[in-house]
Formats: structure tokens, sequence, C-alpha cells
């Protein structure tokens, strides 16, 4: 590609995991004629996921055989890891490119009372028995990682897409009073779903919410995303995503909630037989915490 066209082409930043949602959009934005440039935010030390690697290997493996697909329209750019400055210390890797987390107190303290207004009416379902949180339920309340996505984002000159789905989303929107000011908008090329800051009733939920594009809002659950990407010719790409946030051994463990989640959502042909095993276990603990 010629440096001339690249630099016509527009760019559309998106977070990015290696997970089957974002990777699905990732997909999808790959057909159109335009520049992608995925971003990983892990914000501080103590944030940093057991899965780190195994995303990230399965981001260099998807962006690889994206790149060879003919149907790849666009410019895929080397994935920006955005992190705190004591994480980017120890990063060397040079198929990615770095950048430092900017500091947003205001971000920092719209997310702390968002999280302590989800938790509070909901700890007796949050707590297991053991009085720990259980993140099997985690669409309940809102995870550390969108304080650091919000203060990346909120530094961006326009939206940065996220590739959640409506369980997520609408959950999200109904807890800042949100759900009514999302608004659609088509840059020409696709649709995006964006909130309308003057709709909002939630200031700290426009400073989390507000500069992201949702990319699937109102959008089917996983079977159907399942049939999205056989559609666009990409199970290969699928069965190279990640979702496991505690793997055992390289292989997903089945327990954590990104797993448990991932089997009630129909995709089960990803497990060991020691997964299923721990997953079964899992399940059986959560019915008797009811």
């Amino acid at each position: 590609m010629a440096l001339n066209e690249l630099k016509t082409m527009e760019t559309y930043e998106i977070f990015w995991t290696g997970g089957f949602d974002s990777t699905l959009r990732v997909v999808q934005l790959s057909r159109y004629p335009i520049c992608i440039q995925p971003v990983y935010c892990t914000g501080v030390a103590s944030d940093i996921r057991k899965s780190e690697f195994y995303e990230l290997r399965a981001i260099k493996q998807i962006t690889e055989l994206l790149r060879k697909k003919p149907e790849t329209k666009a410019k895929i750019l080397p994935l920006k890891i955005v992190s705190s400055s004591e994480v980017l210390k120890e990063k060397q890797d040079s198929d990615f490119i770095y950048e430092e987390l900017p500091h947003n107190h205001q971000v920092a303290q719209a997310f702390r009372r968002i999280y302590i207004s989800m938790m509070t009416p909901r700890r007796k379902q949050l707590a297991t028995g053991r009085g720990v949180l259980n993140a099997v339920n985690v669409d309940l309340y809102i995870d550390s990682q969108y304080q650091w996505l919000a203060a990346y984002s909120n530094s961006r000159k326009k939206p940065v897409e996220v590739g959640i789905t409506a369980r997520y989303v609408n959950k999200f929107l109904d807890a800042i009073g949100g759900g009514n000011a999302v608004e659609e908008i088509n840059n020409g090329y696709f649709k995006q779903y964006v909130i309308n800051k003057e709709k909002c009733k939630s200031e700290d939920g426009y400073t989390i919410f507000g500069n992201f594009a949702f990319s699937f809002y109102n959008a089917p659950l996983k079977p159907e995303l399942i049939k999205e990407y056989k559609r666009l010719n990409c199970e290969d790409i699928m069965d190279l995503t990640w979702f496991c946030y505690d793997p055992i051994d390289g292989k997903p463990c089945g327990q954590c909630w990104t797993c448990v989640h991932t089997y009630r959502d129909g995709i089960t042909n990803r497990f060991t037989p020691e997964a299923l095993e721990r997953y079964h276990k899992r399940e059986k603990e959560l019915s008797n915490q009811q």
C-alpha cells in the first residue's frame, strides 16, 4: 500500500483483547478500506491479568492471519499497548508499540462513585459463601478495566470502539441513566453507537462511557456472533481467540467468570475434559449459593 494512499485512509481505534467479541469487530472492520489501530489497555501493575500473555499471543496470531486473508481491505496497524509507567518498563516486544496511560483524576473519581453505586445494592448477589467477590456475576458491576479504558479514550479526539455485547452495555447504561441517551451514527462505512451527552442523566456515567463507540449495542449474544464469524469465513480466527482470565497449564480453566459465561453461551468445544470438570463443579457451587 502506497504511503499517500495510507494517509487518506481514516483511522479507527478499537480496544482489542484477543477475545471473542472484540476480535469479531476487528474482523468486521478489516473489510473496509480504513486503518485499524488496535489498543490493548492494561492499566496499572495490580490490574495485570494472568491471561495477558495468552491474549497478546492470540492478537499476534490473529493479526498475521487476518492480514493474509484476501477479503481484508484495511491496514491493520501494530497493536498499541497502553499501561502505567512502571508496567511499560518491562515491555520489550518489537511487534507492539507502547504508550503511557494518561492520568485522569476526573475519570478515577467518577469510576469510584459508579463502582460503589453499582456494588452496594448487589453485595449479596456478588458475594460467595466465603465472603469474596463472585466474579461470575460480573455483569452486575463495572470492572476496573473501564477506568483505564476511559482514561485513554478521553484523551482521544474521537470515540474509541469497545467490542462488548448488549448484555454488558445495557447493564452499564441502565446503571448510569444512559439507556435512552444512545444514538446511532453512520460514518459512511458502518454504524456505531455513542452516548449523547445532553441526554445522559449521569455526569459520572458520561465521564466513563462518553467517549466509547459501542460496536455491538443491541447485538445478539454469542450463538449469533458465531454465525457472523462463519459468514465472514473466519472460523479459523474465531478458534484463535482467548477468553479465560485464569488459565491452567496454558489452557482455559473452566471456572473463571469468562469461562463460565463462554460455556453458558454455547461455546463448549474450547475446553479440555479437566476444564469441563472444573466448570461443572463451579456451577454446582454457584447453585448452592442461591
